[in-house]
């Protein structure tokens, strides 16, 4: 799997804050692509980052994050496996799974999964955009 580009859009300034953690694909590059195309012209600061990035962030300064990864010999890898056990701290966080089967996910962990595929790049962007909006709804009604 190849390390994600980090990169940032729009200013940290922003009325609200979006993390991606991904790893690079072509299939999550688009899907990636596709979420910020969407969510650009908004009030947002989106930061993206590779997952191995995960270890410094802290959940709570962040009003949404998508954490965007394979399964890898049978898990996730570790930076994954890792910022998963930090349940009391993840309410705003959408887990995304790829794998062969698309069906594989952490256990105790409500998230997405799928199969990279890219005809199923559109339908997997609208799924992550409905969450992502549903975290920043349920921070815009708790503020």
């Amino acid at each position: 799997m190849e390390v994600g580009t980090s990169y940032s859009i729009n200013t940290p300034e922003a009325s609200r804050h979006v993390l991606i953690a991904a790893q690079g694909s072509d299939f999550k590059d688009a899907v990636v692509e596709g979420t910020i195309d969407q969510l650009k012209d908004r009030d947002l600061f989106i930061r993206v980052y590779d997952i191995s990035e995960l270890e410094k962030i802290v959940p709570s300064q962040w009003d949404a994050i998508l954490v965007f990864h394979t399964w890898e010999y049978g898990k996730p890898p570790k930076s994954i496996r890792d910022f998963s056990k930090r349940k009391n701290e993840l309410s705003n966080v959408t887990f995304f799974a790829t794998s062969g089967s698309g069906e594989e996910y952490i256990r105790g962990i409500d998230g997405i999964t799928g199969a990279s595929r890219m005809s199923q790049v559109d339908k997997q962007t609208k799924e992550v955009l409905t969450r992502i909006n549903k975290v920043l709804d349920n921070a815009l009604t708790s503020d």
